[in-house]
């Protein structure tokens, strides 16, 4: 078993810029970020503009990171019944994840932590199937297990006021990855827009933000295709700027008996997902499509499309058939994307 992480390919590119650009690019929040630079420079030099972009990552990362013990997320944490005083921005991550995990019936779950440190999926172990009795014994304290599909599962926190809240779910370790670099996405695009430079691209992994206008043409957005990295397996075009986000089978992955186990978990079974190899979302900022992305891919595109609806974003699921991939769209996706050797599904 291999588990792998490497990709010729990001989830997502921006092609056809034509403005001369200015790229600065790093690695954090276990991920590649990197920002570009179009037109007139603001009011401090490139350099500057990069060093506070570096600066404001750090402080962020130190806040959202749930491997490290001093973070600002690692201090959410108590028996049950504690009351808590909370980071202003850490409240306010905190609680648009447990709305989307509500309004997702449970797809998104910010408590699944120990379940892919469990699988080795979480970038320190080698991946491997658990024990049925390991994944049992870590499963039962999860409110989404065994529950039928349509129901709620109870929070993990209560939110009072004055940033506070209220653990509900003792010992609980809370993993924002599948927002927080979203959230730090649209800080960046902030921080950029104050210093002076509103044209600009702003990316960590599967999320990028565009910013301002370009010069002349269209924004085009490559989508990787899953199962060839050097390849695409759509582009969106856009004559505005836009968020995007990408939930992909590959990022963090090992096969075993020829099934591809990954890192993005079914909270209602522990299990990967399967059927579903990547999802794209376009939404108005990054941190609602980096939300929303895990949990339209875990309710796939029969069971999402309300979701969908609900918070106005469009999507493309790629799904894995016997027939090979195909993708499913919704109507707003399908007017901006153009499919590169992938057909679209035929209707059920």
């Amino acid at each position: 078993m291999i588990l792998r992480f490497l990709w010729l390919l990001p989830a997502l590119m921006v092609i056809q810029c034509t403005d001369a650009p200015r790229s600065h690019n790093w690695f954090a929040m276990d991920t590649n970020m990197s920002i570009t630079l179009y037109g007139a420079k603001g009011h401090l030099s490139d350099d500057a503009v990069f060093a506070k972009v570096d600066a404001e990552t750090a402080r962020l990362g130190a806040l959202f990171t749930d491997y490290s013990t001093q973070s600002g997320l690692a201090h959410v944490r108590g028996t049950m019944g504690d009351t808590l005083s909370v980071d202003p921005e850490i409240y306010g991550v905190l609680r648009t994840a447990l709305e989307m995990g509500r309004e997702s019936r449970g797809a998104f779950d910010i408590t699944l932590h120990d379940l892919k440190t469990l699988w080795g999926l979480d970038g320190n172990h080698q991946g491997h199937i658990p024990r049925r009795a390991d994944l049992d014994s870590l499963m039962h304290d999860n409110t989404a297990y065994g529950l039928p599909s349509d129901s709620v599962p109870r929070p993990p926190l209560d939110f009072l006021s004055d940033r506070r809240i209220v653990i509900r779910r003792g010992d609980v370790t809370l993993d924002l990855g599948g927002i927080a670099k979203g959230y730090i996405v649209d800080r960046i695009h902030v921080l950029l827009d104050s210093l002076g430079v509103p044209n600009h691209i702003v990316q960590a992994g599967g999320d990028i933000r565009l910013g301002g206008n370009k010069k002349s043409g269209a924004w085009s957005v490559g989508i990787r295709h899953p199962r060839y990295s050097d390849s695409l397996a759509g582009t969106i075009t856009a004559d505005h700027a836009f968020s995007v986000s990408t939930a992909g089978d590959y990022e963090r992955f090992f096969f075993q008996d020829g099934v591809r186990y990954h890192h993005i978990f079914n909270p209602r079974t522990g299990y990967p997902v399967q059927g579903v190899s990547s999802v794209t979302v376009i939404a108005k900022t990054s941190e609602a499509a980096d939300a929303i992305d895990d949990a339209l891919f875990v309710l796939g595109p029969k069971n999402g499309l309300y979701l969908a609806k609900k918070y106005g974003v469009e999507v493309v699921w790629f799904l894995e058939t016997s027939a090979g991939l195909c993708a499913v769209t919704t109507p707003g996706m399908s007017r901006q994307l153009t499919l590169s050797g992938v057909r679209n599904c035929p209707p059920e």
